[in-house]
């Protein structure tokens, strides 16, 4: 059974760029991530916007809880990789059988421990964001979901490019295929099991299209004929089948 190397990281200053990106820019698949993932975690940044220089004082917020935290935090990495660790094996033999033995792609895989809960995903650089102080089962959730993005992009790519070339990762169809087809496997007994059983993991823009995806899911249990299924009606919702093989 192939595994992946998945190293786990404490970095302020990726903790702050990407913070950034989102105070300018909060609203993504209908959750505003600015105010619900990090202003409600940290009361002091609902002052951000009052500030003149917005960057320096989200610098300093964040240098300051790394600075005064960094113990805690690296306590709490070494506990994050137990955790993983007692869980990782299972969870590739399940991700080998979805997708008929593929390999993974090469990479070093990496996990960024966050003091927010944006829980971003970087395709090309094999990389993602968790938030440190989660539930465990929460935590576990978050590394599964984000490493099957980088199996399930990597697959598809592979075996329809007809249909993927092109198509972007971070919206879309192809993006929302992709995070739907996460939410479908968080239901499953299999991923169940794993991280236990979990609400609230498809984002409002896709609410629509869940029970129908997850219905074909239960009904063929095979990959290749989910996306084809799946991107039939997130390309034409209110059309009849069409064949895209």
């Amino acid at each position: 059974m192939q595994r992946i190397n998945l190293k786990f990281i404490l970095d302020p200053k990726f903790d702050l760029s990407v913070a950034y990106q989102f105070y300018r820019q909060p609203i993504f698949g209908g959750v505003d991530f600015w105010q619900q993932r990090a202003v409600v975690l940290h009361k002091d940044l609902a002052e951000l916007k009052k500030q003149f220089y917005p960057k320096q004082y989200l610098n300093d917020y964040v240098g300051h809880l790394y600075q005064e935290y960094v113990q805690d935090f690296r306590k709490r990495r070494r506990e994050i990789e137990k955790l993983y660790q007692t869980k990782e094996g299972e969870f590739f033999k399940i991700v080998q059988k979805i997708f008929y033995q593929t390999a993974w792609p090469k990479g070093q895989y990496r996990a960024y421990l966050s003091v927010f809960d944006f829980g971003s995903r970087f395709l090309e650089e094999r990389s993602f964001q968790v938030f440190m102080y989660q539930t465990d089962k929460q935590i576990l959730f978050n590394i599964f979901h984000e490493l099957m993005h980088f199996m399930f992009y990597y697959y598809a790519l592979k075996k329809y490019p007809k249909i993927f070339n092109g198509k972007s990762t971070e919206d879309g169809i192809f993006w929302n295929l992709a995070e739907l087809f996460n939410s479908v496997m968080h239901t499953t007994k299999d991923f169940i099991k794993l991280h236990g059983r979990l609400t609230d993991s498809v984002y409002p823009d896709q609410v629509k299209y869940f029970p129908q995806l997850k219905k074909f899911w239960q009904q063929t249990h095979d990959l290749n004929t989910w996306i084809i299924e799946s991107y039939n009606i997130l390309d034409f919702p209110a059309a009849s089948r069409r064949e895209l093989y």
